[in-house]
């Protein structure tokens, strides 16, 4: 192994356990220290982690000397083994320490076999810092030997490196002393040759020019010849010029007559446009009349479907008595309406038929203040973080005394995005769980405090990227804005010019937009290539890379979220105010606490729910796929009843809600046991034509 010297550095590095040697490893600089011996000891923060941070790997490179102190937990250590395996690679001297044999049963005695250790004969050393003379006279004399070796090496580097230059020097001259002689050969070579192809282009010249002049002579004796024969033709032309003067006259009398009829054909086929135009006029304005009645109709359907989703619902004694009440009949006719056509109606009909039908499906009681709500992505777990527990509840049962997480300061609960695992994260770590069994599977440590963490698909890692959206973004947090996957970040700066940045390697999609009207809000698609944009009351959608406007969305209330799902088909609204005092009180009160979801494609507003009846939207969340979103509403205290106020005070509803309206459907469909029966069918399905029979595939149609 060759050894490297340190041009500059520490004279000795201290490598030691803080958790039995801080304290003799001080002790022990202090006397090197005395003695004239530079030392080097971690001391002042650097955390040992999975590798060596690069400054101290760079300190350990550059010291003369490694001292090991070998203590019973020194042994033990992985960092001091990586720190005895970075020094190993200069070559120099390490000075084992040795206290109560435990050097060779360290396990890292195998990077160090056959070198020489000393042992301290100090029992106390370690409780009162205070190494023993033969410790440190060992090292300083191992010191002096490898500093007089240091110096040694550098006069023989010295003195080879003064001989090759030397060597060079003459080397150079004699090179110098030939390339001037070469080239003075070269320019004599060059003139020779210049001169002989001078003489052989005056000899070309020559015969090029005898045979210019034999041509010459040649070319007009034909011109002469050509002379004659052009005088022949002229004469034959001037035959034909007089004829064909006279067909043109001829032709300019029958172009005259050809004119005025095609006049008269022009006034015609211009009448025959004008009849085709208001042909074509009328048959659009038909096909349109046509389209928008079929529109209609299909809308009318949908509603209609709607309408008896909620009369089947509807539990009273009259309709149980005459079998009118039917929680399955009122999903599937809520399906109906939807595969007819997504309509707000339809969404609303659903949700309401399957909170009949199960009692419990997406509603869940909350009791106290919560700091940090989320949901699982298929909508069945909530994890809740409050003050003093955090918890997971069954969206289904809504349970949740067997679901309470052991560990304490919980911040914020995650679910990975298959849903199979969740993570409990505090200040500096995360406990990964299985939601199911709440079994503990990892543990994940956080290098820094971090707002931004998100657990990965199958909940194995934890994915930090706080820091560097940071240092891209510098302004306000409305106007920079990360995609729901953490990949992508929207960037709007003060000029008022857009940018679309991956946050992982700085790639930007498309060319920067300048807005001409800065936007309130904005909301980026898992891809980065959608774009929404809030300004006042209106929402625009935007495709990023060519920056072309897919369309407009109305708003009467001012957001506070937007969000696309990860299939870029539906687009999420949320306004959280559930009422705003006016101005003036001639003014309307505003009010707020809206849900809608979007069809991105058509921009048709496919779902559209208030909550200001349940006195407003309080927080939210959505999952990390952007399809289901959870809301909080409070339980407003009543105070007629003092017992019923005390209790509603801190009391809250949490209702889970599935945005996409297919996979609502399927949701619906898993929850039923049968299609609608043949006389269901005949009664509610009036336009029976080009639909499939089976409301959801693979359920039994009962038999009547």
């Amino acid at each position: 192994m060759r050894i490297f010297f340190p041009l500059s550095g520490d004279d000795v590095f201290i490598s030691y356990s803080r958790r039995d040697g801080a304290l003799y490893a001080a002790g022990l600089a202090d006397k090197l220290t005395e003695r004239k011996l530079s030392c080097f000891i971690d001391k002042l923060g650097t955390e040992p982690n999975h590798d060596l941070p690069p400054s101290l790997r760079k300190k350990i490179r550059n010291c003369t000397v490694f001292v090991l102190i070998g203590t019973e937990k020194a042994t033990q250590s992985k960092f001091v083994e990586k720190e005895i395996v970075e020094f190993k690679q200069t070559g120099r001297t390490i000075l084992p320490i040795d206290f109560n044999e435990n050097v060779g049963k360290a396990i890292w005695y195998e990077q160090i076999p056959g070198l020489a250790v000393e042992s301290e004969k100090n029992p106390q050393a370690l409780e009162t810092g205070s190494p023993s003379q033969n410790v440190t006279s060992f090292i300083e004399k191992s010191f002096n030997y490898t500093r007089r070796n240091q110096h040694m090496f550098r006069l023989f580097w010295g003195a080879l490196g003064l001989f090759f230059v030397l060597i060079g020097l003459g080397a150079g001259s004699y090179l110098i002393a030939k390339n001037q002689a070469d080239k003075a050969a070269q320019k004599a070579a060059e003139q020779e040759a210049r001169a002989e192809a001078a003489s052989n282009l005056a000899n070309t010249k020559t015969r090029d020019a005898e045979i210019a002049t034999n041509r010459a002579n040649s070319e007009a004796n034909r011109a002469k010849e050509q002379e004659q024969i052009a005088n022949a033709m002229t004469e034959k032309a001037n035959k034909a010029t007089e004829i064909a003067e006279e067909k043109t006259i001829l032709a300019e009398e029958k172009t005259k007559l050809a004119e005025e009829k095609t006049k008269i054909a022009a006034a015609a086929a211009k009448k025959a446009d004008e009849q085709t135009r208001k042909a074509e006029i009328a048959e659009n304005r038909k096909n349109e009349a046509e389209q928008e009645a079929a529109e209609q109709e299909t809308i009318a359907t949908a509603r209609g479907l709607a309408v008896q989703s909620r009369s089947a619902s509807d539990k009273t004694q009259t309709s149980v008595a005459l079998g009118a009440y039917s929680p399955e009949r009122s999903v599937l006719l809520a399906i109906e309406s939807l595969k007819t056509l997504h309509t707000p109606e339809g969404m609303q009909s659903l949700f309401d038929a399957v909170l009949n039908l199960t009692n419990q499906a997406f509603k869940v009681d909350l009791i106290g203040e919560e700091s940090n709500l989320s949901v699982r992505t298929d909508g069945k777990f909530l994890g809740i973080v409050q003050e003093n527990k955090s918890y997971l509840r069954s969206v289904k049962t809504n349970q949740f005394s067997d679901w309470l997480i052991p560990e304490p300061d919980v911040d914020k609960i995650l679910f990975s995005e298959n849903g199979q695992r969740f993570a409990a994260v505090s200040s500096d770590t995360a406990f990964v769980r299985d939601t199911e069994t709440l079994d503990n599977l990892i543990l994940l440590p956080l290098s820094k405090k971090s707002s931004d963490v998100a657990l990965n698909y199958d909940g194995t890692q934890l994915i930090e990227r706080a820091e560097k959206v940071l240092g891209i973004c510098k302004l306000e947090p409305s106007k920079c804005v990360l995609s729901p996957n953490g990949e992508w970040l929207a960037v709007l700066d003060e000029s008022d010019v857009m940018q679309i940045i991956n946050v992982e390697t700085g790639r930007r999609i498309g060319v920067p937009k300048k807005w001409s009207i800065k936007p309130e809000r904005l909301a980026l698609s898992y891809d980065g290539n959608l774009l929404a944009a809030a300004n006042e009351h209106n929402v625009q959608i935007w495709k990023v890379e060519e920056w072309r406007e897919l369309g407009s969305l109305p708003h009467e209330w001012n957001l506070r979220e937007m969000v696309f799902t990860s299939d870029n088909q539906w687009l999420t609204t949320i306004t959280a105010e559930v009422g705003k005092d006016p101005a003036e009180l001639s003014e309307t009160i505003l009010i707020g606490s809206v849900v809608r979801v979007w069809n991105i494609n058509n921009r048709r507003l496919v779902m559209n729910v208030s909550l200001a009846q349940e006195n407003g939207i309080k927080d939210y969340n959505f999952t990390s796929d952007g399809k289901i979103l959870v809301t909080t509403s409070p339980v407003l205290a009543n105070s007629a009843n003092e017992e019923s106020a005390d209790e509603n005070t801190n009391k809250k509803n949490a209702r889970v809600w599935i945005l996409p309206p297919t996979d609502l459907i399927k949701m619906g469909c898993s929850l039923l046991s049968r299609n609608l029966s043949d006389s269901e069918w005949f009664l509610f399905i009036k336009n029976r034509s080009g639909r499939e029979r089976e409301t959801c595939q693979g359920l039994p149609i009962p038999l009547e």
